[in-house]
């Protein structure tokens, strides 16, 4: 997502934390079911979409060594629970659809971005000679 170097440098660490972060979120229950899912890989499962609402904060905050902040904002964007089956165990199945979106903010406060393009000194004006037809 994001192309920095300060992002890139820690992403093994920040990553591993992430996704420790995320199982503990979601509990053991995650787990059973990636494996029910990864054993079930050409059946489909029927799916009851419930809501879902943020207890406490959805964003965490890291401050990185060279004092970049590393926002990570989390939501659920879709959750079910499976309608006709259950876990092993008798506990529902779930399916999580996550929205994840990074904002890395370096110490400079400084960034990068395409250059926008630079008009031509061409006197075509292709796209002005384009018109709508009915």
């Amino acid at each position: 997502m994001f192309k920095s170097g300060i992002l890139y440098s820690k992403r093994s660490g920040f990553f591993a934390y992430w996704q420790a972060l995320r199982e503990k979120l979601l509990g053991h229950k995650n787990r059973i079911v990636n494996e029910v899912c990864d054993t079930m890989s050409q059946e489909q499962i029927k799916y009851k979409q419930i809501s879902a609402k943020v207890v406490g904060s959805n964003v965490v905050v890291f401050r990185l060594e060279d004092e970049t902040m590393v926002k990570v904002y989390v939501d659920i964007a879709r959750v079910g629970v499976a309608v006709d089956r259950k876990n092993p165990d008798g506990t529902p199945i779930y399916r999580f659809d996550l929205a994840q979106r990074l904002e890395v903010q370096t110490k400079d406060k400084t960034f990068f971005a395409p250059a926008p393009p630079v008009p031509t000194k061409s006197t075509d004006n292709k796209k002005g000679d384009q018109a709508y037809t009915t």
